[in-house]
């Protein structure tokens, strides 16, 4: 029998002790009333229990695991105990709009074809501070087609009707990460959804979270669902054409061969939905024009990236190099593991992730102006760099590279600065080089310049 609950809000949580009082208040004081609040303790070893327990309000349903058995196990277990005419979702480190529910139970009530809502996000800091609000696609046929690169249904925000769980919608959970991206996408193939334009969640960015400590993974588990889109498409693809799909929905570089393949498959696309219609084809097309003009940019280089011209100098210069040390990575790091080993020194954790058999990449958190130095240190001895490449950390903290200009006596190797351009990035490369007795020269690309810093014979 349906309980008077008007939605029922399934929180899981996990060594959430930091933010889960304000998340379980931002629900508690939402402007619709008739609601229950089911927390699922997913294993938690920290103070997250003994918060919760602090809670006295009647709405507040509290279960809890002996050990961690993953979010999407804990999501399912609020599933089968719900009671509400529609189920919430929301994060134990995120905030609800007061006035959250309600939009989303009124456009619900209001719209009766539509299965699933979520709303735009504020995007909030560690202390709380806004940084921006995302842009996700509102209406069904944009989203649909954005699904293919990611959930742009935001788990924080997402309002269902109970009855989906009848038809069998339930999280897998296979599942480590990237579960809400695969219920989710399952649901908008049979069902219409819609995002709301207001930004009814502030979703918080902090280095504990998944999404920041496990990037490389979120990716790995959230290819599964991009790749069985396809597959549910009854898409014939090679495995080449898998690698630039998703090359291409994920915005790493392609080098000139794969653009041409890139070329190819993405008319493959566009003629495989004009024969099946599966997504609006006008918005489907603006799509691929967009991912072909990001892959363009991102092979061009230049930007933020390493400047094009400097890596056909390198490889033109040093055609037996082999192995590259860089500080800093992105995009380009993509570019370099096409021609070599590579290890990437990166400062923030949520770039730290392995791109490619042939990359290591090692945490050095900012330490004293500069990356941590003992990590430096380790790196530098431990193997026998070809070339060595200086494009981090970013803006006032390169300098600190002159407060350890030790660790590189015994360096050898060339060592290439990007972003000549910057008055005081060249300076900080002509000190560097005269500290080292090592010469230099500046070499002009089409977006910006380099210097090659070499030991004086």
């Amino acid at each position: 029998m349906m309980s008077g609950f008007h939605v029922s809000v399934i929180m899981p949580c996990f060594n959430a002790e930091a933010f889960i009082v304000e998340a379980i208040n931002s629900i508690l004081n939402q402007s619709l009333l008739n609601l229950e609040l089911i927390i699922i303790n997913d294993g938690s070893t920290d103070g997250t229990e003994m918060l919760v327990q602090k809670f006295t309000d009647s709405r507040i349903r509290y279960l809890s695991f002996d050990v961690n058995r993953g979010n999407y196990v804990a999501r399912n277990k609020g599933l089968d105990i719900v009671q509400g005419k529609y189920i919430a979702m929301a994060d134990a480190d995120d905030v609800s709009h007061p006035n959250r529910l309600q939009t989303q139970y009124d456009y619900l009530e209001a719209n009766p074809s539509v299965a699933a809502i979520g709303s735009r996000m504020e995007i909030i800091d560690q202390g709380g501070k806004s940084i921006g609000v995302t842009n996700e696609p509102l209406e069904y046929d944009e989203i649909k087609i954005a699904f293919l690169r990611d959930n742009c249904l935001a788990q924080p925000t997402l309002m269902f009707r109970r009855n989906l769980l009848k038809k069998g919608y339930r999280y897998d959970e296979s599942f480590r990460y990237c579960g809400d991206y695969d219920f989710v996408q399952r649901i908008i193939q049979s069902n219409h959804v819609a995002n709301l334009e207001s930004a009814l969640v502030k979703y918080r960015i902090h280095p504990t979270q998944i999404s920041s400590s496990k990037r490389g993974h979120l990716i790995q588990q959230g290819n599964r669902t991009r790749i069985k889109q396809l597959n549910d498409w009854n898409l014939e693809y090679s495995e080449v054409e898998k690698e630039i799909q998703l090359k291409l929905l994920l915005g790493i570089y392609l080098d000139d061969t794969e653009l041409k393949l890139a070329e190819n498959w993405l008319n493959k696309l566009l003629e495989h939905n004009e024969n099946t219609k599966r997504y609006h084809q006008e918005y489907f097309y603006i799509y691929c024009q967009k991912l072909a003009s990001a892959a363009l940019q991102k092979n061009a280089l230049g930007g933020w990236s390493i400047e094009k011209e400097m890596l056909n100098y390198i490889m033109k210069t040093f055609p037996t190099a082999k192995i590259l040390l860089e500080f800093g990575s992105g995009n380009g790091t993509f570019a370099f593991l096409k021609h070599f080993s590579v290890t990437s020194i990166e400062h923030d954790p949520y770039y730290s992730m392995k791109r490619a058999s042939n990359h290591n990449c090692v945490v050095a958190p900012i330490e004293n102006g500069w990356y941590r130095g003992s990590v430096v240190k380790e790196a530098l001895e431990t193997t026998e760099y070809d070339l060595i490449l200086v494009d981090g950390p970013p803006g006032d903290l390169r300098t600190g590279i002159l407060d350890h200009v030790g660790l590189f006596t015994q360096i050898t190797c060339p060592i290439i600065f990007d972003d000549m351009d910057r008055e005081d990035d060249c300076t900080i490369m002509k000190t560097f080089c005269k500290a080292l007795d090592r010469r230099y020269r500046i070499f002009k690309g089409d977006k910006k310049s380099f210097a090659l810093c070499t030991l004086i014979q």
